[in-house]
């Protein structure tokens, strides 16, 4: 793990900030832009190819909202958290019923200002889309529920306009993450700076853009932290989970943020190499720092697997694709309209049965 506290070192006269070979855009070109993103991948491997036509929708459930929220109000401060955030109370609902009421309010907000006056067949749609009440047995109280519970929440996205609205009690949580992170002993040196030593620098949400056999790939990095003297770049990025922290290992394999790691660091390889100061330096090993909601006991998580074009293996024997083969497979599939698989394909339709004898 990457520690700070000890070092000690002079300043280089020539040492060139990591910012300036970044990619310099704000978040909306950077997530309007049409370059292959981790998220894109995982999904993509998850879903399969039969989901292209959603592929690229927004995901934004209240688990990925808290951990927007938590980095936000950690790298960027506490301004940047109300340019940004709403805290106000407002019923309390399901992860689905928010996420229905958002994908209501982004399609009908400037034509419906309650949810009740939407058409039921829309409301319904949205519904089915999120997986709620999704037997038909139940269609009726599908739609009643919604329109019952779902008003208030409705009416406080049209008044925050634009902002994301985050409960007291989230934002509550946001506040004793954040200070736990920034205090506790196995993770503060990550977010504070020593003023004595000159050759560290630490910098947060840089985004990168490099080509993978002239396919363009983007990331973004929650925090870089940059060894001068010996040339060193530390990777890192921040993760909020609703599992304890010591049972990331799983999390890791179901999200596959090996693709993260890998994908980021080729990028990250890309730019440097082309760059007469920063050509010489080393990409250390991946960090996650992962801290619980509940828990508050934040651990680092390092990755140092192979960085290689490569698949892993996971502790249950489940197959990590490398993303190189991932995301060959999304463009032939973007370029292929077919009702059939590759491997279907090139077996002529014809698959054979797999079992094995105990």
């Amino acid at each position: 793990m990457f520690m700070l506290s000890n070092y000690n070192c002079q300043v280089r006269k020539n040492m060139k900030s990591i910012k300036e070979i970044a990619w310099n855009v704000d978040e909306p070109t950077y997530r309007a832009d049409p370059a292959i993103s981790y998220s894109t991948l995982s999904r993509f491997e998850r879903e399969g190819f039969r989901k292209l036509s959603s592929l690229y929708d927004k995901i934004d459930t209240p688990s990925l909202q808290f951990g927007s929220a938590v980095d936000t109000m950690l790298t960027d401060g506490e301004d940047a958290f109300n340019e940004n955030y709403v805290v106000c109370e407002f019923p309390s609902l399901s992860d689905s019923l928010i996420a229905i009421t958002k994908e209501l309010h982004r399609k009908f907000k400037e034509t419906h200002r309650k949810v009740d006056t939407i058409p039921d067949s829309d409301i319904d749609m949205v519904a089915l889309a999120n997986n709620y009440y999704a037997n038909p047995k139940y269609a009726a109280y599908r739609v009643k529920n919604v329109k019952e519970s779902c008003n208030e929440y409705y009416n406080l996205l049209t008044l925050a306009e634009g902002k994301t609205v985050l409960s007291t009690d989230d934002y509550q949580d946001v506040i004793r993450c954040v200070e736990e992170l920034r205090n506790n002993v196995a993770t503060s040196s990550f977010f504070t700076m020593n003023p004595f030593v000159k050759d560290i620098e630490k910098v947060f949400q840089l985004k990168f853009k490099a080509t993978y056999n002239g396919i363009p790939v983007r990331c973004m990095f929650d925090e870089l932290i940059v060894d001068h003297r010996n040339k060193v770049i530390y990777p890192i990025d921040l993760k909020t989970t609703g599992h304890p922290e010591e049972e990331f290992n799983g999390s890791f394999s179901q999200w596959r943020y090996d693709i993260q790691a890998k994908l980021y660091s080729y990028i990250l390889s890309q730019v440097i190499a082309q760059d007469e100061y920063f050509k010489d330096f080393k990409i250390a090993y991946y960090q996650f720092i992962v801290i619980n909601r509940r828990t508050v006991a934040p651990l680092i998580w390092e990755f140092d697997g192979n960085f290689g074009e490569v698949d892993l293996k996971d502790s249950n024997g489940n197959i990590l694709r490398d993303w190189r083969k991932i995301l060959t497979d999304l463009v032939y599939y973007q370029n292929n309209s077919t009702r059939y698989s590759k491997e279907a394909l090139a077996n002529g339709c014809i698959m054979k049965i797999k079992l094995e004898t105990c």
